[in-house]
């Protein structure tokens, strides 16, 4: 084994070489009576705090033997990996998120023009759907929007659709249009968090209904309508 820049190269005897770093080690030393603990042990022990090793292959060959036995609750560093383990006295575990995959999202930014609707039973919002492949988690979801309804006194509601299920009950949340004031401008923005999906593909819409009248949605380069959900791990 030797030195290069605070690194070590190994090579194995398979052929292949093996760059390991400065506090890497092969062995986890079993001490015996009398024997003599030197000063390069001790420090070298100090610097890691636990076992660091290259990779899963040097950790398991560190132990047994004349080596020290491998025993629950033994920890280590794997550098191929840089993750801390621990043997739970049956086999290797890592500690903390074993998923680092990225969560996923997506959002809908509409400025085509507005968009309108009269219907009185629910309708997709148009062009505010996403679709996307989760892992076994939650979404957050939301829509930031602002209309109106042409109609003083009536209402309009929103809901969000997940793979062909209401996410807010059957009438959903729910925005008025004030008593003689047909048309004036309203804040309609809302956010949600669903429950834990199925690790797979997954659709997720926004739909709306008014109770009469038509409903509007400013979305144009001034105000956009904005659709948006994201993974939650």
């Amino acid at each position: 084994m030797t030195s290069l820049s605070g690194c070590s190269i190994r090579a194995t005897r398979w052929g292949k070489v093996t760059v390991m770093g400065a506090n890497a080690q092969t062995t986890v030393q079993k001490f015996l009576s009398g024997a003599v603990l030197t000063a390069e042990q001790q420090n070298f022990s100090a610097a890691t705090g636990v076992p660091v090793f290259a990779t899963t292959v040097t950790r398991d060959a560190a132990f047994g033997g004349a080596n020290k036995v491998l025993a629950e609750g033994q920890t280590c560093y794997l550098e191929s990996t840089n993750v801390v383990q621990y043997y739970d006295g049956a086999a290797w575990a890592t500690v903390g998120p074993t998923d680092a995959t990225a969560p996923v999202f997506d959002r809908v930014v509409r400025t085509a023009g507005d968009i309108t609707t009269t219907s009185t039973s629910l309708v997709d919002v148009t062009g505010a759907t996403v679709t996307f492949t989760t892992g076994a988690f939650p979404v957050a979801y939301g829509a930031t929007q602002c209309g109106n309804i042409s109609l003083a006194g009536e209402e309009i509601f929103f809901n969000v659709d997940i793979d062909g299920s209401l996410q807010h009950g059957t009438n959903g949340i729910q925005g008025s249009q004030p008593a003689g004031s047909a048309g004036y401008p309203m804040l309609y923005s809302f956010s949600a968090q669903s429950a834990a999906l199925s690790a797979g593909s997954h659709t997720i819409k926004e739909r709306w209904r008014v109770t009469a009248g038509t409903g509007t949605l400013r979305a144009d380069s001034v105000r956009n309508h904005i659709w948006w959900a994201h993974e939650i791990r």
